[in-house]
């Protein structure tokens, strides 16, 4: 893994986490199943932008879901040292019009329950990008700028890091998006 520290923010990129079958076999997955377009609108949980894409929650194979462990553990080692719980929580994102994307934002969302339930928290985010046919759409961090990568590679970063993917313009987009519990500071 490649990690690329700017300021408070650090970055991980490895390269081939999937091969182009399991790439192929998600998007696949993703098909045969209902999607749900999510609409992002403007406010206080997301004040720099909104989007549009459509969904699912997917439920990955368990030498998948390990592989990603081993990695964000890699990556958080070098990095925040979270203390982590094995809690995944995975789902596909297509981006198929010129108006899908999802203005900046980060992914450490809470409700007040959970926060007064002392629940795990978003803590490590992964982003892998599971083909290359489109134009547009690109991946964009805050503090690191557009992150150009294969399809297979796989971006970690911290949850509380601002991101966004900006506006399509042309063919589909699909990334498969995976964030790791940690345990509440007290």
């Amino acid at each position: 893994m490649k990690f690329n520290k700017k300021g408070y923010s650090t970055i991980g990129l490895e390269k081939n986490f999937l091969s182009k079958d399991e790439c192929d076999r998600v998007i696949s997955k993703g098909e045969r199943a209902e999607w749900q377009e999510l609409d992002t609108p403007q406010n206080y949980w997301y004040p720099l932008g909104s989007g549009a894409r459509k969904v699912q929650k997917i439920r990955l194979l368990p030498d998948i879901e390990k592989r990603m462990r081993i990695s964000m553990d890699n990556f958080n080692y070098h990095s925040y040292n979270f203390k982590l719980t094995d809690g995944l929580q995975c789902f596909l994102a297509k981006y198929d019009h010129p108006t899908h994307r999802i203005g900046w934002h980060k992914d450490d969302y809470q409700m007040l329950e959970d926060i007064v339930n002392k629940a795990p928290i978003y803590r490590i985010s992964m982003s892998i990008l599971l083909n290359n046919n489109f134009e547009g759409g690109d991946f964009e961090m805050k503090e690191h700028g557009i992150i150009n990568t294969e399809a297979g590679a796989a971006v970690l970063f911290c949850a509380h890091d601002f991101h966004r993917v900006n506006n399509m313009i042309k063919g589909k987009r699909y990334s498969l998006n995976v964030w790791r519990h940690g345990i509440r500071s007290e």
